[in-house]
């Protein structure tokens, strides 16, 4: 902090000081955060005035009346998040905590809720009788500053809802109301993202229900707001995270199907008891098949708007407005609360192991990350923050998994745009081809690509145990420096696969902030790992085969490397086209994997353009890229399929540039890295 904010700070009285003269430290604060300075250094023998400054900051984060600035309570709610990043500060800390603490129980809706936690929790109970009896005791003056602290986050929370519900789901929106819901979001990750505040702030944030606000807003569904929903899953991931809220362990697999089982059991309990009539079936039924989402709304949807909220009133859950008292909330809303609470959650270790091994196209050029170029701290970033606040061994490596493979998907980015940037696609009329007008040293056109071998799944999986295709090039355009470095390809390197369709902007020039992926004509960026290099026998070469066979092999025209599918990315593929064509595959479709299927036009028809190209650095070794034309990504069925036709190859120039021993090292320690994390998640 500068010698002028440090005498501006000792200068401002909090007590007696105006709005604009508290919002103008704020400010500086938030200034101070953004340039990484430390902010908190002027504090030390202030925290009296700390602690006015803090309250008169809490005020101003409040709605007062419709009229208020939104700006200056977006800087406010800025500081606090500041704030409640900094918590191993103890003056910081004391601060926090007084509107965190236990006493913000008061705000919840229903007194069954509360008893049930107290039940969960005996020691909670005298606790919570030691807070009333002193409040009760207290003067007025203490009383008001107690219920002030108590109410704070309620207030909070329903001035949030409040601005969330004035965004319309179409036409024009205020930039600074999206911000601020950005914000918010980010607050509130915060709050539970560290065990000292989400102890009590968890069960408040599920009473004032809003998740489920959020989740049915329109700004969840608008196409221009995605950072939003980004951060409204992080929000639902760290909501319902496994960890026992007041003793801060770990919840087992095991504990958390106790936990849910226990529910439902209550649900059913209460449902037979005061809705026979209605809800028999979901009474009777065992806990298997009423946990799904699908079967909860078809029970819930037999109740009427006055059942669903005597449902919701018995089982302590809110049905009233946050921000409006003595108006309830709409039927969609009761269902939605009861089939978020009931519905069963998929298990931390199950999401990792779902996940594709490699980025696809959405994560490689997200336009959220792609800001972190030129971050200056004044949006927000869909992004795990690393800190000295975190909850379980579990959430800390996810956290830096996610961030190592986040990192390591820039790297890989950066060298697919340049491979795409050299081959320059042009969009090729009256045909409509995909030719390459330029060269790129890591990519070179392939001849054919099918899928080969699909293996069914491993019991208790859904995804396939093994996919396996065969791509086949041509080198003999280059140079014998070239195709050596081609026939080095080794078991065990990575590559990608492209799908470029040129437009008619391709062939200018690219323009940095444009979307590239629209600009190219990228669409599917699929990863795959070299299994074997086959000679011209289709049997895998090795380097004791005959010599004969080993310069036959050399001075040959084409290469054909059997390549692995990701088996997770293949059985994600497979479900977004049967839920778009609604029906499975059959043994007689033909198929090509991560492209597009022929389509017809009035002008003519797409040409399938497949190249392969390795990259200069990735955290997996090489790169393909490919483009083919399909109109919906085709894969076959599960455990049969055909293989896929060739591809129409169009003409391109390319070259490549062998990997160092340096970034294999690299990518090795990658491997190990991801692999250690994902073995102590799951011990």
């Amino acid at each position: 902090m500068t010698d002028s904010s440090k005498s501006q700070w000792s200068q401002i009285v909090p007590d007696s000081a105006s709005a604009g003269e508290i919002l103008a430290m704020v400010q500086i604060f938030n200034d101070c955060f953004r340039a990484r300075t430390d902010a908190w250094n002027i504090l030390q023998g202030s925290e009296a005035k700390f602690s006015s400054f803090f309250t008169r900051v809490l005020t101003l984060a409040l709605p007062k009346h419709k009229g208020d600035d939104i700006e200056v309570r977006k800087e406010a709610l800025i500081f606090l998040i500041n704030c409640f990043q900094s918590l191993e500060n103890p003056t910081i800390r004391a601060e926090c905590m007084r509107i965190a603490s236990l006493s913000i129980w008061n705000c919840v809706a229903s007194p069954v809720r509360r008893e049930a936690e107290f039940k969960s929790v005996p020691q909670l109970k005298k606790f919570w009788r030691h807070l009333e009896k002193k409040f009760n005791a207290a003067d007025d003056a203490t009383k008001e500053r107690l219920s002030f602290d108590r109410k704070w986050l309620s207030n909070l929370l329903a001035g949030f809802v409040d601005i969330l519900d004035s965004i319309p789901e179409e036409g024009e929106v205020s930039i600074h109301s999206v911000s601020y819901c950005e914000r918010f979001l980010e607050f509130l990750i915060d709050l539970e993202a560290q065990l000292p505040t989400r102890r009590y702030f968890n069960t408040l944030l599920d009473d004032h229900n809003i998740v489920v606000s959020c989740t049915l807003s329109a700004l969840a569904h608008r196409p221009d707001c995605t950072r939003f929903q980004q951060l409204l899953n992080m929000l639902k991931f760290y909501s319902r995270f496994e960890i026992n809220d007041q003793t801060g362990s770990a919840l087992t697999d095991s504990e958390m199907t106790d936990l849910h089982s226990k529910r439902l059991l209550e649900l059913q309990r209460v449902a037979f008891s005061s809705f026979q009539s209605q809800l028999s079936p979901l009474a009777l039924a065992n806990i298997g098949a009423i946990e799904r989402r699908v079967d909860l709304e078809r029970h819930f949807d037999k109740l009427s708007d006055e059942e669903l909220i005597r449902l919701c009133q018995i089982l302590g859950l809110r049905t009233q407005k946050v921000n409006k008292d003595g108006e309830n909330v709409s039927r969609k809303f009761l269902i939605e609360i009861l089939v978020s609470r009931y519905e069963k959650r998929t298990s931390q270790i199950d999401a990792v192991n779902a996940m594709p091994l490699y980025p696809d196209e959405n994560l490689l050029f997200d336009e959220h990350l792609e800001q972190t170029e030129s971050y200056t701290g004044n949006e927000v970033l869909p992004l795990p923050k690393l800190n000295l606040q975190f909850l379980t061994i579990h959430d800390y490596l996810l956290r830096n998994f996610n961030l190592f493979r986040l990192e390591s998907a820039y790297e890989i980015r950066q060298d697919i745009e340049d491979a795409v940037k050299r081959l320059a696609p042009k969009l090729i009329f009256p045909e409509r081809t995909t030719e390459f007008t330029g060269w790129a040293r890591m990519a070179i056109p392939i001849e054919t690509f099918s899928i080969v071998d699909v293996e069914k799944p491993n019991l208790g999986e859904k995804k396939p145990a093994k996919v396996a295709a065969d791509v086949t090039f041509n080198i003999s355009r280059y140079t014998p420096s070239i195709r050596d470095e081609w026939s080095s390809l080794r078991q065990h390197d990575i590559l990608f696969l492209l799908t470029l369709q040129a437009t008619k902007e391709s062939h200018a020039k690219y323009e940095a902030g444009k979307s590239f992926k629209q600009h190219f004509g990228l669409k599917y960026v699929r990863g795959c790992e070299v299994s074997a290099i086959l000679g011209q026998d289709g049997k895998p070469v090795d380097e004791f085969m005959d010599p004969e066979a080993k310069q036959e092999f050399l001075e040959a025209k084409t290469r054909t490397i059997r390549v692995m599918l990701d088996p997770n990315q293949y059985q994600a593929d497979i479900d977004r086209f049967s839920a778009k064509k609604g029906r499975m595959f059959t043994k007689r479709s033909t198929y090509c994997y991560a492209g597009i299927p022929k389509k017809t036009t009035s002008r003519g028809s797409w040409r399938r353009c497949v190249i392969l190209c390795k990259a200069s650095w990735s955290c997996l070794t090489g790169c393909t890229t490919s483009s083919w034309d399909t109109e919906t990504l085709a894969a076959p069925t599960i455990p049969t399929c055909p293989t896929p036709p060739n591809p129409l190859i169009s003409e391109t120039r390319s070259s490549t540039m062998p990997m160092s021993k340096s970034r294999s090292r690299t990518r090795r320690l990658f491997l190990r890295r991801i692999s250690l994390s994902l073995c102590l998640h799951h011990t």
